[in-house]
């Protein structure tokens, strides 16, 4: 990916790469999708209307809030979306993975410094 969108989210543009690898929305469905916390609604809707089955994620929102300081965020759990509408998508998270919130703080603790 070679443009930025400051008004997005990785999940959310790296979908449409993910799902053109897989070749369709039918295989698609059969690999999941992992993010480093829990999607957002948008990045939620995004996962459904892919075809894409599965997406599983390490920290969930309320740990987002946390590690983002407390910056406020949608509290729609990304179970929430896909539940609504047309299609199955297997929720798998929080799965506790150390080394996710390392990546995390790392982020943090560089941007704080700039």
């Amino acid at each position: 990916m070679t443009t930025v969108d400051h008004h997005t989210e990785a999940d959310r543009t790296l979908l449409p790469a993910a799902v053109e690898l897989a070749r369709s929305a039918r295989e698609a469905g059969n690999h999941p999708f992992g993010t480093s916390t829990e999607p957002c609604a948008m990045c939620a809707g995004a996962v459904l209307w892919s075809g894409i089955g599965r997406v599983g994620y390490p920290l969930g929102g309320e740990e987002l809030v946390e590690l983002t300081g407390g910056i406020p965020v949608l509290t729609l759990s990304c179970r929430e979306v896909p539940a609504s509408g047309p299609a199955v998508v297997q929720v798998v998270g929080p799965e506790p993975l150390p080394q996710a919130r390392a990546v995390h703080d790392a982020f943090r603790q560089a941007a704080d410094s700039a």
